[in-house]
């Protein structure tokens, strides 16, 4: 397959760092590439030294030099190249390629460009789910075009390098660095790694310094210089005038700009730091703070795009307003002094708490290498490139290697699809997230039946007459069609969660039936996915998919593609199957019994895995990240006897065993 990768000023942004990377992979994997690129710089060096094909094209470049490079493409990936889009799409017709499109950040200038020519793109590439948010509330776009892929670093490679400064003593490391930029162990250093240009309020971060307490002996180390472009040289000229003005020239030796280094010094650099700091107001998930929080290194970030996500808890995010529009966030001052000085509390905060500063560093450093490396970001760039191949290649339905099973039969999806009931129990909850998971079972790509039970498990008066006001509302937009409600109430508030869902089971009119909780969010592909291989594999009863957890916690599951009686017995634990987003045959259901009189709290989606697993029924999961798991800051407890209650289902399963 022939992948264009289209990028635009190609110097030192973290839009690019994410675009080279996206090549790299894309030549681990054998594809044939040609990257187009507006100028030359420092990835345009980086391809070159890799042995791709980049071509410099210019902003704007004819038709005839487009249409030659791009022959024969089957996929066209615009990484970060607005100017060239319009000539491009020309093309497609002609070519016959797909079209997609990486978003890095929600701002409206972004939104402007790409909405332009979103009938003819055929995907977008989030790197948060905000981002999708953003875009299609805004009344245009369609979800289902979106796949989200957080951005990830090469943690290995950090590692790496950063312990390369000369000695295994990492307090001399330390110290070795700081002489270079004239600072020693008494210094607090903070450090950014970043462009000096003004969407990243540089000025705004030497004020912050300026106002810091001066026993604190704050310095501030910039790891990064100008791009290739006299705008952002007179921006650096700006910040100098602004560090020689302050204190009348004392302020000079704190602040050290080193201008822009190859990866390596950057990472070995950093070392430097105490903490990390970004200020600036728009960004969705900073390269450079995934790759201080990799390295160790706390930091202190505006809680703007998913950076809440990806910090809380190890690091501090500050409450600053994300500005959407590019004449506000390159605006001086950016900042009001309400603002900076949150900034200035945070830092004066970590800086009297040593012992902390080192607790959300080791956390930082635990959550990069287990969440965001550079391997999964590959694994699901991929996938997401691999959906864009020709027709004869993309009719190709999901498969899924199952064991001892026979070969697994990938079927195209009868006409006459399945009717999907997906059940969803609401005891209560916040109401935008409820509207949530509605929107997103509605927003689903089936193009079977799809029936939402909701049960309404004895809710408060208010958020009675709510969900009857949403399902109406619903039903109104929707109209009459594949798509429809019904919307059930238990008054029993005695009633055990189980015994809720064997209720919902009873009223449910499809052959599959999928769980979906009322504060999750559902991937549009969800109900599709989950049917097409239901209905490919006949000897599966249960199928699971990936979970995404976000709000109070941040990972991705990793559940085996296949479970049987003998293999949930033997494995470690008993969490191989998640409870949301899972599709069940109604049939299997009926078999078992339901779920059953189990107590409230006591896992009674474990208690039905096992005797489906008992009766010789088999439970598999897909590789795709299709559900949004919401977590929660407060500390859930398990009610007593819960561990022997799991232990005595896991038992069960020797029962009868034959060896």
């Amino acid at each position: 397959m022939k992948v264009a990768f289209l990028i635009g000023v190609n110097d030192v942004g973290g839009a690019e760092f994410v675009s080279y990377h996206h090549v790299l992979m894309a030549q681990r994997n054998k594809y044939d590439i040609i990257v187009l690129s507006g100028t030359t710089g420092k990835f345009y060096d980086l391809i070159k030294a890799a042995g791709i094909n980049i071509e410099v094209v210019g902003m704007a470049p004819s038709l005839e030099v487009v249409a030659r490079l791009l022959k024969g493409a089957d996929v066209v990936f615009n990484c970060n190249s607005f100017g060239i889009t319009q000539t491009v799409l020309r093309l497609k017709p002609e070519i016959g390629f797909r079209y997609l499109t990486a978003i890095h950040s929600d701002i409206d200038w972004v939104y402007n460009q790409l909405v332009k020519y979103d009938k003819d793109t055929d995907g977008y590439y989030a790197i948060h789910l905000k981002i999708v948010d953003s875009f299609v509330n805004k009344g245009i776009m369609d979800r289902r075009k979106f796949t989200v892929v957080p951005n990830c670093v090469d943690i290995d490679r950090i590692l790496a390098f950063s312990q390369k400064t000369g000695s295994s003593d990492s307090l001399h490391d330390q110290t070795v660095l700081r002489k270079e930029f004239g600072f020693d162990q008494n210094d607090f250093v903070v450090g950014m790694v970043t462009r000096v240009a003004a969407d990243k309020n540089i000025l705004d971060a030497v004020k912050i310094l300026s106002m810091l307490p001066d026993a604190m002996n704050a310095r501030l180390l910039i790891i990064g210089g100008a791009a290739a472009n006299p705008t952002s040289a007179a921006y650096l000229d700006r910040v100098n005038r602004l560090v020689r003005t302050i204190g009348s020239g004392k302020f000079s030796k704190k602040v050290v700009i080193t201008g822009n280094l190859p990866m390596e010094e950057v990472y070995q650099k950093m070392q430097a730091f105490d903490i990390g700091l970004n200020c600036s107001p728009s960004e969705g998930l900073p390269i450079a703070l995934l790759e201080m929080m990799g390295a160790g290194i706390p930091c202190v970030m505006p809680g703007i795009g998913d950076i809440p996500e990806v910090l809380t808890g190890r690091g501090i995010v500050v409450p600053i307003r994300q500005r959407m529009d590019i004449k506000e966030i390159k605006a001086v001052p950016c900042y009001s002094m309400d603002e900076i000085g949150k900034f200035v509390n945070a830092i004066v905060q970590l800086h009297g708490n040593r012992p902390e500063l080192e607790r959300l560093g080791n956390e930082a450093a635990g959550f990069v290498r287990k969440y965001r490396g550079i391997k999964f970001q590959e694994k699901e760039f991929i996938k997401f490139i691999n959906m864009a191949k020709k027709t004869v290649e993309a009719k190709k339905a999901v498969s899924l290697e199952i064991q001892d099973l026979g070969p697994v039969q990938n079927e195209k999806i009868e006409d006459n699809l399945s009717i999907v009931s997906v059940l969803m129990p609401v005891r209560d909850g916040k109401l935008e997230w409820i509207v949530e998971a509605i929107e997103s079972i509605v927003g689903q790509d089936y193009d079977g039946e799809i029936e939402l039970v909701i049960v309404n498990h004895d809710c408060r008066l208010g958020l009675s007459e709510n969900l009857k006001a949403m399902v109406e509302k619903f039903t109104g937009q929707i109209g009459p069609g594949h798509f429809k409600f019904k919307l059930l109430e238990v008054k029993d508030d005695t009633l055990e969660f189980s015994g809720v869902l064997d209720f919902g089971i009873a009223h449910c009119a499809g052959d599959i039936i999928v769980r979906m909780d009322c504060d999750d969010i559902a991937e549009p592909k969800l109900v599709s996915k989950l049917v097409g291989f239901l209905m490919g594999n006949k000897d599966i009863d249960v199928c699971g998919v990936q979970l995404q957890f976000f709000g109070a916690k941040s990972m991705v599951t990793n559940h085996p593609p296949l479970v049987t009686r003998r293999s949930a017995l033997e494995m470690p634990g008993t969490w191989f199957v998640n409870h949301p987003g899972v599709a069940i045959r109604k049939q299997v259901l009926m078999k078992v019994g339901g779920y059953g009189n189990t107590k409230t709290g006591y896992a009674e989606d474990y208690h039905l895995w096992c005797k489906i697993l008992k009766g010789n029924g088999t439970i598999a999961n897909l590789p795709d990240v299709l559900m949004k798991y919401r977590c929660y800051h407060k500390e859930w407890r398990y009610p007593k006897g819960y561990d022997e209650f799991l232990n005595k289902e896991k038992a069960g399963l020797m029962v009868h065993d034959k060896p």
